[in-house]
């Protein structure tokens, strides 16, 4: 034994023969001899077993692979020991594959260094598989030579496309106000929903489907399936003040198998419908005679108010902004805003004179709308 015997763990015997004619010493050859190697400890076993498609020449893109189809495969064996081999596969989702039965990528007798292709395997494709567009092949061998340890490998060939597969997200975001008042304008308390929708826009299944922003997890999402969620926002004084909301974004992520993907959804932002602002002008008054006149409109005034009391003008247009005013002495009541059927509602001050007068409207522009009479009381 060698030094380099030991240390590799086997030797080959060989030896050289000198062999002559015993009746011409002449005639001598000389023969040389290569034995088997021969083991000096276990754990010489070793192979290297290669597993890829075979079927070259389908077209993916025209023809992908559909739940049923046999997927054919092939396997690569090299005995890497110095030793004769056996190698035997034990499981995996191959048919046919294991033995007994014909077609099984067994090799009981494979020489050292020498290797065979096990052409024979098939794979069939379930729904999942296809619909997720790849399997992995997973199998298990044994591999074993006399007087050895049996070793087991076990061989994962990695994600085996059965279509082109194309992993996208795609997504929205719509913004919807809710007039919680019922004033036909944005003001504080109402609400600004945002509805996310996030979409599976490739051909093939996503796993993992994940947007913390949006609120949406998913373990599965089809191709072509979409999911939903929605998040509600209440104005407030700086929203109104700003007069919109900005634009709204969220992130997004899936996996196909090893494929990542991403997506950054951008939705538009919102302009507030606010109620008009009120003018910052103080118009000109004109204590007028109306006596005789007929106003435009019909304000709806009663005969006879006291103060204190509300006083209600009908027929004033809802989404602007009027002054009113006590025609006799000039007094000022101020702008007003209408409610939503059209009136304008105020209280009349304690300091206001009884005795005749008229209630005069103008308009942002002051420019008079109408006039109507109103009769101050005491208070009975």
């Amino acid at each position: 034994m060698t030094a380099e015997d030991i240390s590799r763990g086997y030797f080959v015997p060989q030896a050289t023969f000198s062999i002559t004619a015993s009746a011409t010493p002449s005639l001598t050859t000389m023969v040389t001899f290569t034995g088997a190697a021969v083991a000096l400890r276990d754990g010489l076993v070793a192979a290297n077993i290669m597993g890829s498609r075979n079927d070259a020449g389908r077209d993916l893109a025209a023809q992908p692979y559909s739940a049923g189809e046999a997927f054919p495969y092939k396997f690569d064996v090299t005995n890497t020991s110095p030793l004769v081999e056996k190698v035997m596969p034990t499981s995996g989702n191959f048919s046919p594959f294991v033995p007994d039965g014909p077609g099984n990528c067994r090799y009981s007798v494979l020489p050292a260094g020498q290797s065979y292709t096990c052409a024979t395997p098939r794979h069939t494709v379930t729904a999942e598989e296809a619909a997720q567009g790849f399997f992995v092949p997973d199998t298990s061998w044994e591999v074993s030579a006399a007087g050895q340890t049996t070793r087991t490998y076990a061989v994962n060939g990695g994600e085996v496309d059965l279509k082109i597969r194309d992993a996208r997200l795609e997504g929205t975001v719509a913004v919807k106000w809710t007039d919680n008042d019922a004033d036909r304008y944005a003001s504080v308390g109402d609400t600004v929903t945002y509805t996310y929708t996030l979409g599976n826009a490739g051909n093939v299944a996503l796993t993992g489907v994940t947007s913390p922003d949006a609120g949406i997890s998913e373990a599965l999402l089809a191709a072509g399936s979409s999911v939903t969620t929605t998040r509600d926002h209440v104005l407030t004084g700086p929203d109104i003040a700003a007069g919109q909301l900005g634009p709204v974004s969220f992130e997004a992520a899936a996996d196909n198998g090893s494929k990542h993907v991403t997506v950054t959804v951008t939705g538009a932002g919102i302009q507030l419908d606010l109620q008009p602002a009120q003018p910052d002008t103080m118009p000109a008054l004109t204590v007028q005679d109306f006596d005789g006149q007929t106003p435009p409109s019909d304000l709806g005034t009663l005969d006879k108010y006291r103060n204190g009391q509300k006083v209600v003008l009908k027929g004033l247009d809802y989404g602007q902004w009027y002054y009113v005013y006590l025609n006799k002495h000039s007094y000022r009541l101020g702008w007003i805003f209408p409610t939503t059927d059209n009136t304008l509602e105020f209280i009349l001050p304690a300091d206001v004179q009884n005795g005749r007068d008229d209630v005069v409207v103008l308009n942002k522009n002051g420019e008079q709308v109408s006039f109507g009479r109103l009769q101050v009381t005491p208070k009975g």
